[in-house]
């Protein structure tokens, strides 16, 4: 009997808690179209032969030698970068595709166990005739649990 309300009197609970995770993914596209031009560079120019037909003046032969000016551009954004490089380079567009996850953890602690509790409660009674069977509403406190 005593072990028993040794174990009781303890003030340690060992109480099981639960965690609850939510996963949301969101996929975005994020379009960019005609972004400002923020940094260019001069490259070096690049030599390129053409046919004579393709050309205004007339050289002379079948094919003439043109120096064309090479750039390179940078274009930026908050949520984007990009370089392109060439003769008259140009970004038409640009489509960022990003995926997100939200993940939300939840802890779900059991409520607190009282010893004290109120319920139906059976069993036999003293009244001034003498132990009588008794039904009805009863307060209780728990010695321990299993």
């Amino acid at each position: 009997m005593a072990f028993a309300i040794g174990m009781n009197c303890r003030k340690e609970r060992y109480v099981q808690t639960q965690s609850v995770s939510d996963t949301v993914v969101v996929h975005d596209t994020f379009i960019v179209r005609q972004p400002p031009v923020t940094a260019q560079a001069p490259l070096p120019s690049r030599k390129v032969t053409v046919p004579a037909d393709s050309v205004d003046m007339h050289p002379q032969g079948d094919s003439a030698s043109v120096n064309l000016p090479a750039v390179s551009r940078k274009y930026a954004g908050e949520e984007y970068e990009a370089y392109v490089s060439g003769i008259e380079p140009r970004l038409d567009s640009l489509r960022l595709f990003s995926t997100s996850s939200l993940i939300t953890t939840r802890i779900a602690a059991p409520a607190r166990l009282s010893r004290w509790s109120v319920g139906v409660s059976a069993g036999y009674a003293a009244t001034p005739r003498g132990l009588q069977p008794y039904i009805g509403i009863g307060v209780s406190y728990r010695l321990f649990s299993f």
